[in-house]
């Protein structure tokens, strides 16, 4: 299920860029607005996943449950390859910091702004 999230944001913000790069070819007003929806959209769903990891997290901090840490499978989810370290940044502002929402949200506003005066 979370996989599913990730992959969703992912398309959505690749659309909603998608809309912005329309704008240029044809009526900016409406695919502007469309690219501010979506990216609405994505800062929602983004804050969504980062509460899920939290939740995830709070599972494994129990040191009476798990007194030599988390499981190791659930180590490699959170820590992924350390050789690639640009995918790795991206990854980690996409999927587990939540001012990234924030910062999407506040993005799609400035964007849905323009695109009134459009």
């Amino acid at each position: 299920m979370k996989h599913t999230r990730k992959y969703a944001l992912i398309v959505i913000l690749f659309l909603s860029i998608i809309f912005l790069l329309l704008a240029f070819i044809c009526n900016p007003a409406r695919m502007v607005q469309t690219a501010s929806l979506l990216l609405g959209i994505a800062g929602i769903l983004q804050l969504e996943i980062t509460d899920f990891f939290k939740e995830i997290t709070n599972e494994y901090c129990d040191e009476k449950k798990y007194p030599f840490g988390p499981p190791s499978y659930i180590t490699r989810e959170i820590i992924d390859n350390p050789y690639t370290p640009v995918r790795q940044t991206i990854k980690n502002y996409l999927f587990y910091y939540r001012h990234t929402g924030v910062w999407i949200l506040i993005i799609s506003c400035c964007i849905q702004i323009v695109a009134t005066w459009l």
